[in-house]
């Protein structure tokens, strides 16, 4: 089971909009999982936490998906795959600081007084 770039047809799909999408057709997180990776590296941590910033729902979906398919991968000894997923998990916490800089889509601040 091969996960990443081409081989799940991804690499050239050009940039991702999630919000653009129909509600009834969400982006699974399977595919929002190997944009997250692709956006972190091309673009960094800032440009993945823009991207999570966009489907803040999938933040635990995508983070948990990554942590099992790096396992898989590992057990497998498919280390090139599970290198994508390893990089994805060690600077998630550096993602979602991102995503919240850049401010979550859909979501409205209140202020308590």
């Amino acid at each position: 089971m091969r996960t990443t770039g081409k081989q799940c047809g991804l690499a050239a799909t050009g940039d991702y909009q999630p919000s653009l999408r129909s509600p009834w057709l969400a982006a699974p997180v399977w595919e929002a999982l190997h944009h997250m990776i692709r956006r972190l590296n091309e673009d960094g941590e800032s440009a993945a936490g823009e991207l999570l910033a966009r489907m803040p729902e999938k933040g635990e979906p995508l983070r948990q998906l990554a942590y099992h398919l790096y396992t898989l991968c590992e057990r497998n000894r498919w280390a090139e795959d599970a290198r994508a997923y390893n990089e994805l998990i060690g600077v998630w916490h550096a993602i979602v600081t991102a995503s919240h800089e850049v401010g979550h889509k859909g979501e409205s601040l209140e202020l308590d007084f």
